[in-house]
């Protein structure tokens, strides 16, 4: 299935990643990695939203031309400004990319990079808000298709696998 999101969700605002446009170097290596990671981001977000049988319906569906209208109304939800690029799955995608970067792989462990004097900027809020924000979206779509679960037979009633982080970590 194709994303339902790009990477130019990631080009302007709150969400901007550096080397995707403006007068950042644009590098197509910068798109390829941001490309896959939606591709792989997306995929873990929605499993974790419809559960295992929706999902497969899902992306079966939107193979289907024209959609099936039972999706019209939770592509809206997933979708809501794509004038703006705004969208509960850009959110997480952003946070999960974000969190991936200020970590490092190393032989023996995973690291975070510190530069020498630096100093946190707010980040750990930002990032809260912005995750917390797509999880009272995604609540909203996991509770339209409760609503209207007969319009969605392979729906299997799975928990909401999402939940509200504090930057406090407490």
């Amino acid at each position: 299935m194709t994303s339902l999101i790009d990477y130019t969700y990631f080009t302007s605002g709150r969400l901007v990643i550096t080397g995707l446009a403006g007068n950042d170097v644009i590098n197509d290596s910068n798109i390829d990695e941001v490309e896959q990671f939606i591709a792989i981001y997306e995929k873990w977000a929605l499993k974790r939203l419809f559960g295992t049988d929706l999902y497969a319906a899902f992306v079966t569906d939107m193979e289907t031309v024209p959609v099936p209208s039972r999706w019209t109304p939770v592509i809206a939800m997933l979708l809501p400004d794509t004038t703006h690029k705004l969208s509960p799955l850009a959110n997480l995608i952003y946070y999960g990319y974000i969190g991936d970067k200020q970590a490092l792989l190393t032989a023996g462990q995973t690291v975070k990079v510190v530069a020498a004097d630096s100093v946190t900027a707010g980040v750990p809020m930002l990032m809260t808000a912005i995750y917390n924000e797509a999880v009272d979206d995604l609540s909203d779509v996991y509770d339209y298709i409760a609503e209207n679960s007969t319009l969605f037979p392979e729906w299997e009633g799975d928990a909401f696998a999402f939940a509200h982080i504090n930057f406090l970590d407490i």
